[in-house]
This record gives C-alpha cells, structure tokens and sequence, in this order.
C-alpha cells in the first residue's frame, strides 16, 4: 500500500471516528442545531427572492444563470451548469424555459455542434439592473442591523463551511464513496 492510500484510509477513519462520537447526539433535537437554522434562512430568502423576480417574471435560479451571463456571454450550457451547479438535465430544462420566455437564445457552436453555446437576448440583458437592485434589497434586510466586520466575518465562515461540504478528501461525502 502506497502512502497516499495509507493517508487516505487513515483521513477516512479520522472522520469515521468523529462521526461515531456524535451517537450521544441522538437524542438532540435537530430544531436545535445551526444547520437547521440555516436552512430556515436559505427559505426565508428564497421565499423573499422569488416574489421579488416573480414581478420581473422571473423564476428563482434564472437569475444566477443570468449573472453569469451577463459577465461572459456565449458560455457553453455544461460550463453553465457547473458555475451554477446543476446537474446536465436540469440546466436543459432551465435552458428551455428561459429561452421559451424570450431571456436567452441557444445556438450550437460551429466548430463543435455537440456543445450548446448560450447568448443573452435583449430582454435578458435589459433586465440585468433590476435583477441586481431586487437582489441587494433583499440583502440590505437580511444583514440590516450588522456592521461591515459582523458581515465580513459572516462571508469568512460561509466559505469555510461551503468548502467543508464540498465534495474532496476531508468530506463525509468522499468518506462515503470510499467505504463503500
């Protein structure tokens, strides 16, 4: 056995033990942890996100798309589908209904008609302002009463605790794959 599989199985085992530590957690409320918490807040958003791009006709997700878009047009569905992280069948069907709506247009490259390039069509682009001022509304209430520092602090541990679920060696998601 090599030393990277060696380290690998003792990464594993590291993060076994730490999972069969938490059983005296079993009687814990899950109401009572900061990930349902955070859950809450994510629908609280969403929920407060969709009525605002629901007047613009907007479907929440579109807007993410369209983010990118509006940095880089002519992107290639799958390249959209990993910035926004959505799986090859659903950014298809987004694709299809933002397109029916009359916010983009899809033409197939010409050098690789396999790849799908996407475009923003001028009712997409038009609406970039708007999307933007709804979104930052609907953060100056969430972080209204926070100082810069409580919010820069904020994003530190986010990103953290985003790269902590991200699929790689440290997450209970690889653990998984490799006990199996």
């Amino acid at each position: 056995m090599c030393n990277r599989q060696r380290g690998r199985k003792i990464q594993v085992a590291n993060l076994y033990g730490r999972l069969t530590n938490f059983t005296q957690l079993k009687d814990k409320r899950i109401e009572e942890s900061v990930s349902f918490l955070l859950v809450q807040l994510v629908r609280a958003h969403h929920h407060r996100i969709a009525g605002s791009l629901r007047e613009l006709g907007l479907y929440v997700g579109q807007e993410m798309i369209m983010s990118q878009l509006w940095e880089k047009e002519g992107v290639a569905q799958s390249e959209l589908a990993d910035a926004c992280g959505l799986e090859k069948p659903t950014i298809t069907k987004v694709m299809e209904r933002m397109s029916e709506a009359g916010l983009i247009r899809v033409e197939k490259d010409q050098k690789d008609r396999r790849v799908r390039r996407v475009y923003l069509s001028e009712r997409g682009k038009s609406l970039k302002g708007e999307v933007r001022k709804r979104w930052y509304l609907v953060e100056e209430q969430l972080f209204n009463g926070f100082s810069e520092r409580d919010k820069s602090a904020l994003r530190q541990f986010l990103e953290s605790m985003r790269a902590n679920m991200s699929p790689g060696e440290g997450s209970i998601r690889y653990a998984t794959k490799i006990t199996r």
